[in-house]
């Protein structure tokens, strides 16, 4: 079933709003504030586009040198990081 604009958008908010309440040192009114706050949207719009020109469709993901590396959850992440970094050392 394809939500609304007007509902999906309460939706995410109301995710966000529970995703927040569960951790005890965020503060309510400074999330919805910034939740708010243009500066915000600006920030968070021009990641999702960076995101796209990147192909970024999953994460994590980090850039070595400009060089895309998809981190598996099945190896470490530390270890496979650390011998794509040394990689580009050599």
């Amino acid at each position: 079933m394809a939500l609304e604009a007007e509902g999906y958008e309460s939706y995410v908010e109301g995710n966000l709003l529970h995703y927040a309440e569960d951790i005890d040192s965020v503060d309510g009114e400074v999330f919805w504030a910034c939740l708010a706050d243009e500066a915000t949207f600006d920030a968070v719009s021009a990641c999702n586009a960076e995101a796209r020109e990147r192909d970024v469709a999953v994460t994590p993901i980090v850039f070595v040198n400009e060089r895309r590396i998809v981190l598996r959850r099945d190896t470490s992440f530390y270890e496979t990081l650390r011998s794509e970094i040394e990689a580009e050392l050599r």
